[in-house]
Formats: structure tokens, C-alpha cells, sequence
């Protein structure tokens, strides 16, 4: 009924050609979108099977605070930019298919030939070229370990405030399962 009174309405208000369908579609749309994000469905956490006489705690966690949403931001665009750093660039993933390639022609040669001793010298010297590519600059290693002191300094904020939600007065949030 409700979206028989909606359609009508926007066709008076739009007109029945395609602009009124145009319209009426994407008016649809964002009441779906609007519904969709006020919907609070619950989530499930946890299946267990509890015996009688077994107990199961949980504890919620409170709203991150400033602190928090600011180092996860700094965290989520710094452990990006190591990702992005520890990719291998065209250069790296070329030399190391040069590398494979050397290394089946090594296995294939005949074990203390000349011809296996110049292609185990190419394979030494592109192993030695593809870790050089590889390998992180010092800017690409702070930026790792800056990465790892936010993440740090995130759980211990983290921990804190979990330690002050129990620290407050709050009937117990558990239930017994017989």
C-alpha cells in the first residue's frame, strides 16, 4: 500500500514519463539506503556449548575515544604505505623471473660442466640483484617500525579503557546457561 501511495505521488510530482521513473527509482533507492543503515540487525559472536553450571562472561567494549580514532587513522594510512612499500616493484618481479628461468637452465645443465658453472654465476648474480631490489630502504623500514609503536600505543589505549569499563559499577553483564 505504502509503495503504491509513494509511486503515485511521485508520478504526479514527476510526471509519468522517464524522468518520473528516473526519479521514482532513485527516491527508492535512497529509502532503501536510509532503512538499511538505521536497521540494527543483531550479530552473532559466539557458538558455544555451555554444560550446566558453566558460565559465560561478556564484556562490551566502550566508543573509541579521540586518541583512539586518531591513531587508527594513522595506523590504517601507515600500515597502507607499508604495504604499498613492500610490494615488489617491475624491476624486482622481472629479475626474479630471470632468476627462475636461470635456475630450471642450472637444473637442466649436466653437474660440474663449464656450461653449469657460467649459468650457476648468473644465478648468483641475479639472486644477489633480486635481493638488492627487494630489499627496504631506511625510509620504508621507519615507516615499519613507526607502524608498529601506533599499533602498540593503540592496544595499550585500548586496554585501558576496557580496564576502566570494568573498573566502573555495572550490574554483570553474564548469564547463566543450565
Amino acid at each position: 500500500m505504502a509503495n503504491l501511495l509513494r509511486q503515485r505521488t511521485l508520478a504526479k510530482l514527476f510526471g509519468d514519463g522517464l524522468t518520473g521513473a528516473a526519479a521514482a527509482a532513485a527516491f527508492g533507492w535512497f529509502i532503501d539506503q536510509a532503512r538499511d543503515a538505521a536497521r540494527k540487525d543483531p550479530e552473532r559472536l559466539d557458538v558455544s556449548q555451555l554444560r550446566p553450571g558453566e558460565t559465560y562472561l561478556v564484556t562490551t567494549r566502550p566508543a573509541m575515544n579521540r586518541a583512539e580514532r586518531r591513531l587508527d587513522q594513522q595506523a590504517s594510512k601507515l600500515s597502507a604505505r607499508v604495504e604499498r612499500d613492500a610490494r615488489p616493484s617491475r624491476a624486482a618481479r622481472r629479475t626474479a623471473r630471470r632468476l627462475a628461468k636461470g635456475q630450471r637452465r642450472l637444473d637442466s645443465a649436466t653437474p660440474g660442466s663449464r656450461r653449469a658453472a657460467k649459468r650457476q654465476v648468473r644465478v648468483d648474480v641475479l639472486g644477489s640483484r633480486v635481493n638488492r631490489q627487494v630489499a627496504l630502504t631506511q625510509r620504508q623500514r621507519r615507516r615499519a617500525d613507526q607502524s608498529d609503536d601506533i599499533s602498540r600505543q593503540r592496544a595499550e589505549l585500548r586496554d585501558r579503557s576496557i580496564e576502566s569499563a570494568r573498573k566502573k559499577a555495572r550490574p554483570p553483564r553474564s548469564r547463566r546457561f543450565t
